[in-house]
């Protein structure tokens, strides 16, 4: 996986291990602000079965994952994060609104015409403060 935390392959170890990935599973840490780094690193993974953000909002590099990346057919593309209800709005002061999704944005950005079939798309909510979040998951076709 590609990361912006420093830590983030020592803390999602146990996670691998508990799922039973850990032996074909790595991380590394990457500027995901800069799409011609996150670019070159897809195109330098042989094996790239999927991409997953959690709790991390960057919507030029969405944009990018669903319009450009060279990704193969099948990959998949798996996202959580905060979103607000359809045409409600967001009451919490973290995240700021502006990091928060609108309920039909990866809807439309992962669609039939950009190459993408929807596999999961639900609401949830979070186990500490009860905010919305979206659970999303895709496959390039």
């Amino acid at each position: 996986g590609f990361d912006n935390h420093k830590g983030s392959a020592r803390r999602s170890l146990p996670l691998w291990k508990n799922r039973m990935v850990n032996d074909c599973t790595e991380s590394r840490l990457v500027n995901l602000k800069k799409l011609d780094v996150l670019e070159n690193n897809i195109k330098n993974e042989q094996h790239l079965e999927c991409i997953y953000t959690i709790r991390y909002l960057n919507r030029r590099m969405l944009e990018y994952i669903a319009t450009q990346a060279p990704l193969r057919v099948g990959c998949l593309f798996a996202i959580s994060h905060f979103c607000k209800e359809q045409g409600g709005g967001w009451t919490w002061e973290h995240p700021k609104p502006n990091s928060v999704l609108e309920r039909d944005e990866l809807r439309k950005m992962f669609n039939n015409e950009r190459g993408w079939g929807i596999i999961h798309d639900e609401m949830c909510l979070d186990g500490d403060h009860g905010r919305t979040l979206i659970n999303f998951c895709v496959e390039k076709i």
